[in-house]
């Protein structure tokens, strides 16, 4: 468990790119890409939407960790 954890928390700080410890759509769109997914925009549209949980316009770090464990 603490190395998937240690994966995530690496996953999201490569996709972070300028270190506010939240995802814009574009660094998710970037990062997902750099990690070999092959999602269309939509689909990323789609899972940053499921994902920012208080609809803040990013995906928080908390919000991350939640969705992902």
């Amino acid at each position: 468990m603490v190395k998937n954890q240690s994966s995530l928390v690496r996953a999201f700080r490569l996709m972070d790119d300028n270190r506010d410890r939240k995802l814009d759509l574009e660094e998710m769109k970037l990062g997902l890409k750099e990690y070999g997914a092959t999602l269309e925009d939509d689909e990323v549209a789609e899972l940053f939407k499921e994902l920012d949980k208080d609809e803040s316009g990013t995906v928080s770090f908390e919000e991350f960790l939640k969705a992902v464990r």
